[in-house]
């Protein structure tokens, strides 16, 4: 009976401290929300967007490593790239320009 009544106070106890200190971290680092906007550029795809995160993921491996054929890959992968969101562009500017 006396053991329970020591675990409640501490569980009490210990529940009390995590609220203080949930308060204090929060009112040090206040929550901020942030709203996702829809980019207006349409010609974006989602496999262009994966393309330039993986373009920038070689290029954080090519910028600490002296490996010639990496480098080599990662300009050929560059220029494919912008080829590719050009080719995007026009094409979805073109078909904009023949709707109005």
């Amino acid at each position: 009976m006396f053991l329970k009544m020591i675990i409640m106070m501490l569980t009490a106890l210990l529940t009390l401290s995590y609220i203080h200190i949930y308060r204090f971290f929060y009112s040090c680092f206040p929550k901020i929300t942030f709203n996702q906007t829809t980019s207006t550029k349409q010609w974006i795809t989602k496999g262009i967007i994966n393309s330039c995160k993986w373009k920038k993921d070689l290029y954080f491996l090519t910028r600490n490593n002296n490996d010639i054929q990496l480098k080599e890959y990662y300009m050929r992968y560059s220029k494919i790239l912008s080829k590719v969101i050009k080719t995007a562009k026009m094409l979805h500017y073109n078909k904009t320009a023949l709707v109005v």
